[in-house]
């Protein structure tokens, strides 16, 4: 039986002006990308959208990542969200763990700080 591998990311250094993909390994079956959706002086709004790269359904999601000590999630939506310190894990909630085959869903948040996400994974 193979076991899943997450991935890392991209490096995400200027992703207040841009996007980053997470990309699965074929196992995972999916992939993430990152965006500021809005941004302020000591902050921004952030989404990831996880889309199922395969063509089987997938019938749950994960994704995480870390963030510099400086910043911190204060609000979170469209995912259930555990924090460990600095690392971050957003996993599907129930109306929105099953992905056809090319479906996606995205949750957001909101960040107080400026530092964007580091060593991201996502697991399908």
């Amino acid at each position: 039986m193979r076991t899943p591998r997450l991935v890392t990311t991209l490096a995400v250094a200027g992703l207040l002006a841009g996007v980053a993909v997470v990309a699965a390994t074929p196992a995972s079956a999916a992939i993430a990308v990152f965006s500021v959706t809005n941004n302020w002086a000591n902050g921004y709004q952030g989404q990831v959208t996880v889309t199922n790269d395969t063509s089987a359904p997938i019938t749950s999601w994960r994704v995480e990542f870390d963030l510099p000590s400086s910043s911190t999630i204060t609000q979170s939506w469209n995912a259930q969200q555990t924090t460990s310190g600095s690392r971050y894990t957003f996993a599907n909630v129930s109306w929105n763990g099953t992905l056809a085959a090319g479906a996606s869903t995205a949750f957001g948040f909101l960040v107080n700080g400026t530092g964007t996400p580091l060593n991201c994974t996502v697991n399908g």
